[in-house]
């Protein structure tokens, strides 16, 4: 028992030790296992259950969600110092909106990584019921709808432009009045 024990205290000290040593994304790049991406289809979700959505920035949060994929989205909006929460059920918009970030392409790691206040990052996050449960994805969102979305994977080292619209997030910002279900 006590060898076993010391076995583990080094073999734990060893792995922190190498963690320690090694910058961060060379550590991740050790741990995930993987370099750069390729340029190509990074994922496909479009015939996944997508039950959820999150979008945060630091001016608004836009939670969607159903509890059955035969149902309609909710959406939720939350805006800083605003005491109310906007809510209706999801109209044509956001099923636009949502078909096209369930599929992402993206281009070569760009060579020198885009710097910048962290409040002009969206996070954005597909929720599904099965083995892609809340991974997460931030996006540099340029001002010029000409300029691309820049994005950073959760635990995949460098950035990438998307082929998604820029337009297509600035309507999402305006929540319900453009993303709600309109008589």
């Amino acid at each position: 028992m006590r060898r076993a024990l010391g076995w583990m205290a080094c073999t734990l000290l060893a792995v922190l030790t190498l963690g320690f040593a090694t910058d961060w994304d060379n550590w991740v790049e050790l741990v995930a296992g993987h370099g750069p991406i390729k340029a190509e289809l990074f994922y496909d979700m479009s015939t996944r259950p997508v039950t959820g959505v999150l979008v945060s920035t630091s001016d608004y949060k836009l939670y969607a969600y159903r509890w059955h994929t035969d149902q309609p989205f909710r959406i939720m909006v939350v805006r800083p110092r605003q005491n109310t929460v906007e809510g209706c059920k999801a109209g044509p918009a956001f099923t636009e909106w949502l078909g096209m970030v369930t599929t992402l392409v993206n281009g070569r790691k760009l060579e020198t990584p885009l710097k910048g206040d962290p409040t002009g990052w969206t996070t954005l996050e597909l929720i599904t019921n099965n083995e892609f449960e809340g991974e997460e994805t931030r996006l540099f969102l340029p001002h010029e709808s000409t300029e691309a979305i820049v994005a950073e994977f959760y635990g995949l080292p460098g950035q990438y432009p998307v082929e998604w619209s820029t337009s297509a997030f600035s309507v999402i910002k305006d929540g319900c009045r453009t993303m709600g279900e309109h008589p």
